[in-house]
C-alpha cells in the first residue's frame, strides 16, 4: 500500500482546505475563500479518478476521502450558515447527523463485518455534486446577488429531500451488507 500518492495529497489538501476556507470567510476574504472552494472541489472530483486512473488505490485513501468529503462541506454549510447566508440551523443540523450516522454505520461494517471497503453508492456521489453546486452557488451570489433567496429556499428543499433519500439507500446498503453478507 502505497501512502504517498497523488490522490492522496489531493485528499490531504481538502482536509487541509476546510478550516482555510472558514478562516477566510471569518475574515470576510471572499475571494480567497471562494477560491479554496474551487480548489477543494475540485480535489473532491479528481482524487478517486486518479487514484483509479494511476491504479493507486489505497486504504488510506478510502478511508480519508469520505471524511475530507464530510468535513470540507460540513464546514462550508457550518461556515455559511454562521454568517447568514440563508442556510437554516435544521438543515446543517439534518447535515450533520446524516453524515454522521453514514460514517458510523460504515465503522460498524468495517469492524464488526471485517469488510476491507465500504463502496460509495451513486446517490451519495450525487449528494455531494448537488451541495457543492449550491454552495458555489451562494459563493457567486455573494458576488452577483443572481441566486434570489426564493431560489436559495427551494434549493434547501431539493438538497433536503435527496440527503434524506440518499441516506436512505446507504442505510438499505448497510442494513443488506449487515444481513445478508455482501
Amino acid at each position: 500500500m502505497r501512502l504517498f500518492t497523488f490522490a492522496n495529497f489531493l485528499t490531504f489538501l481538502r482536509l487541509f482546505l476546510a478550516p482555510v476556507i472558514a478562516v477566510l470567510i471569518f475574515n470576510g476574504l471572499w475571494n480567497w475563500a471562494f477560491l479554496c472552494f474551487l480548489l477543494a472541489a475540485t480535489t473532491d472530483f479528481l482524487d478517486g479518478f486518479l487514484a483509479r486512473l494511476f491504479k493507486e488505490e489505497s486504504r488510506w485513501g478510502a478511508f480519508w476521502d469520505p471524511i475530507a468529503d464530510k468535513l470540507f462541506l460540513l464546514t462550508c454549510f457550518g461556515v455559511l450558515s454562521f454568517v447568514s447566508l440563508n442556510i437554516p440551523l435544521w438543515f446543517l443540523c439534518l447535515l450533520f447527523f446524516r453524515e454522521i450516522l453514514i460514517l458510523g454505520g460504515s465503522f460498524f461494517l468495517l469492524i464488526y463485518q471485517k469488510r476491507s471497503r465500504i463502496q460509495p453508492l451513486i446517490w451519495g456521489k450525487l449528494n455531494t455534486f448537488f451541495q457543492i453546486l449550491f454552495l458555489g452557488g451562494l459563493f457567486v451570489d455573494k458576488f452577483y446577488h443572481f441566486f434570489p433567496r426564493v431560489s436559495q429556499q427551494y434549493a434547501i428543499i431539493f438538497l433536503t429531500f435527496f440527503s434524506i433519500f440518499s441516506f436512505l439507500k446507504y442505510l438499505q446498503r448497510g442494513l443488506e451488507m449487515y444481513f445478508y453478507k455482501k
